[in-house]
């Protein structure tokens, strides 16, 4: 993909999951993935992560936030 594509895959992503959150009265998603099971970390942030947990949290607002154990996936 390019990455305008990416970019819009993201903003796609980004504008399902804040209709869901709104629809339920949400201001803030927090979602945890568990080291063996990352996919949803990955589709929320777009991160990379390796670590034995990791979260993304995704405000109505404002650009989706990862957090790993891992330091390296910090950068």
């Amino acid at each position: 993909m390019t990455d305008q594509a990416d970019h819009a895959e993201r903003e796609l992503r980004y504008s399902r999951v804040r209709a869901a959150m709104a629809e339920q009265g949400l201001d803030v998603l927090l979602a945890y993935g568990p080291g063996w099971r990352r996919e949803n970390i990955r589709y929320l942030s777009d991160a990379r992560v390796a670590g034995s947990a990791s979260l993304v949290l995704v405000p109505a607002v404002g650009e989706p936030v990862a957090f790993s154990t891992r330091a390296a996936d910090l950068g």
